[in-house]
């Protein structure tokens, strides 16, 4: 996944949750999310590995949802992103 100016604590799944929280209520399908976060400096395939990670971390901690091939920040992850950024 592409790196941000400055590194994001909590690597991939918190970059992912980042995104998700600035375009909420957007729905990214994980093939649009891929090419978003697409780096050509790093292997397509461990990309897409770390991009469904990331997913399964967010959804498995109630932070984001999935339907089928699309992802969204849940309510609690939009309410979690703006208390840490306060």
């Amino acid at each position: 996944m592409v790196e941000r100016d400055a590194p994001i604590e909590g690597g991939p799944a918190a970059y992912l949750l980042d995104l998700l929280v600035e375009h909420h209520p957007a729905l990214y399908s994980i093939d649009e999310l891929g090419r978003l976060l697409a780096s050509p400096e790093h292997d397509a395939r461990q990309e897409r590995f770390l991009l469904e990670e990331a997913v399964k971390i967010l959804v498995g901690d109630g932070l984001a949802h999935r339907l089928d091939q699309f992802v969204f920040a849940s309510h609690a992850g939009v309410r979690a992103a703006g208390l840490l950024r306060a």
